[in-house]
C-alpha cells in the first residue's frame, strides 16, 4: 500500500487528478458544460508536463532528493506514461473547440520554455522569483479559461484571478522544498531570498486572499463560510510543517491535496 501511495504521487498521477478535479469544480460552479475530451486533455497534459519537467533534469543533474531518485529508478515506466499521454492528447484534439486548441497550445509552448528544452541554460524558471507565477498562470488558464471565454453571455472573469491566487498560495511553499536545488542552480526564489517564516507568511496571505476572493462567485452561506474556514485551518496546519528537509510526499499530498477540497463546495 505504501509503494502504491508513493507511486501515485511521484508518477504525477495525483497532481493530474487534482487538475482534473479543479476543472470540474469551475465548470460546475459556473454552470458550463463539462466537455469529456477537454478533461481528458487536461489530465493527460498535466501528467505529461509534470513527468517531463522531472525527467529532463535527470539527463544532466545527479539525483539527490527522494523523489528524483525514485524517478530515475522508474524512468522506463514514466517514459511509457509520457508516450501514452501524448497519444491520448493527439487522439482527443479533433474533439476540442478552437479556443481549447489555442489555449492548450500556448500553455504547451510555455511549459517547453519553462524547462531546458528550447532555451538551454536560460529557461523561464531561472528568471528570479517567476517560477511559482508561471505555474499558477498555467493552472489558471487550464482550469478557468474555457469557462470564461466559451460562455461570454455569462461572464465569469473573476474565477481566473481567484484560481491564480489559490494555486500561487499552494505553489510558493514548494520554493522552500526546492531551496537547496534552486540555490545550487542559481535560481532566485522567495525561499532563497527570505527566511522561511516570511515565505510562509507570504503564502498564507496569498492563499487566504484567494479564499476571500472566491466569494465573488460563491454564495455567502454558512456552509461555504464554515468550509472555507476548515480549508484555511487545514492549510495552516500543513504550512506550519513545511521545511526544506520535509519529505516530498508531504508536499505532494498535503499541499496539492488541498486542490481536491474545492469539490466540497459543490456538495
Amino acid at each position: 500500500m505504501t509503494n502504491l501511495f508513493k507511486f501515485f504521487a511521484n508518477s504525477s498521477l495525483f497532481i493530474a487528478l487534482c487538475a482534473f478535479c479543479l476543472s470540474i469544480f469551475y465548470s460546475e460552479i459556473t454552470e458550463t458544460n463539462i466537455e469529456l475530451y477537454r478533461l481528458i486533455v487536461i489530465f493527460l497534459g498535466t501528467l505529461a508536463s509534470y513527468i517531463g519537467v522531472q525527467l529532463i533534469p535527470m539527463h544532466k543533474n545527479k539525483a539527490t532528493s527522494q523523489r528524483s531518485i525514485w524517478i530515475k529508478e522508474q524512468k522506463v515506466i514514466l517514459y511509457s506514461f509520457l508516450a501514452a499521454s501524448f497519444f491520448g492528447i493527439f487522439a482527443s484534439l479533433q474533439y476540442l473547440e478552437n479556443f481549447d486548441l489555442l489555449n492548450f497550445t500556448h500553455l504547451f509552448i510555455l511549459v517547453l520554455f519553462y524547462e531546458k528544452i528550447f532555451l538551454n541554460e536560460k529557461e523561464l524558471r531561472k528568471i528570479p522569483y517567476l517560477k511559482p507565477f508561471i505555474i499558477s498562470y498555467v493552472w489558471a488558464c487550464v482550469a478557468t479559461a474555457p469557462q470564461i471565454f466559451l460562455s461570454l453571455d455569462n461572464p465569469n472573469f473573476h474565477i481566473w484571478p481567484e484560481c491564480f491566487l489559490f494555486i500561487l498560495g499552494l505553489t510558493i511553499p514548494f520554493d522552500i522544498r526546492d531551496m537547496e536545488s534552486d540555490y545550487i542552480d542559481g535560481i532566485k526564489t522567495f525561499a532563497t531570498k527570505f527566511k522561511t517564516g516570511k515565505v510562509k507568511l507570504l503564502s498564507f496571505i496569498v492563499f487566504s486572499s484567494a479564499l476571500i476572493y472566491q466569494f465573488q462567485y460563491l454564495e455567502l452561506s454558512m456552509h461555504n463560510i464554515v468550509l472555507t474556514l476548515i480549508i484555511l485551518i487545514i492549510y495552516l496546519i500543513i504550512l506550519s510543517r513545511v521545511w526544506p528537509n520535509q519529505k516530498d510526499l508531504y508536499f505532494l499530498y498535503g499541499l496539492d491535496g488541498i486542490i481536491i477540497l474545492k469539490l466540497l463546495y459543490l456538495v
